[in-house]
């Protein structure tokens, strides 16, 4: 039902979506996500950002939100191609409501690379209650990328 709601998206619109990646890293990386879901767009997308570089620099950018959602644009793409860009970004991130993103963004890719870097990720601990929530989530994205690399296995 969610394809419905959303409205289809042109080329022109991507474009400065895509063009605003520098000044409007948040904003417009989670419209890019959030029209990736749907396959024209994703494929437009991928064709429109053949060039990774600025998708590659929001993973690192000040931003925890636009680290987010620059994984989150990756994991809709699906491309085996982003992977050691994530690899990367899960190996250096430390804010944690951001790692939940590279992981699912991983299991999307569920190539034998990724699978070996979700396989090799820690889930943290909470030290305390302030950390509950975000270490769950974590735990859940984690367990959730572990079952994405055998989603094809018979």
């Amino acid at each position: 039902m969610r394809e419905q709601s959303q409205p289809v998206v042109t080329e022109q619109e991507l474009r400065a979506l895509i063009a605003a990646i520098s000044v409007e890293p948040v904003t417009a990386l989670s419209s890019l996500a959030a029209y990736a879901k749907k396959l024209v767009a994703r494929e437009m997308i991928d064709r429109l950002l053949a060039d990774r570089a600025v998708i590659y620099a929001a993973l690192s950018a000040p931003e925890p939100k636009a680290r987010k959602n620059a994984a989150r644009l990756l994991g809709a793409l699906e491309q085996p191609r982003d992977t050691d860009a994530l690899i990367t970004a899960l190996q250096t991130e430390t804010t944690r409501f951001v790692i939940p993103s590279i992981l699912l963004a991983l299991g999307a890719i569920a190539n034998q690379k990724a699978g070996a870097a979700i396989a090799a990720y820690v889930p943290p601990t909470a030290a305390d209650e302030t950390e509950i929530k975000h270490v769950t989530d974590i735990q859940e994205a984690h367990a959730k990328a572990l079952a994405a690399l055998t989603r094809d296995v018979p």
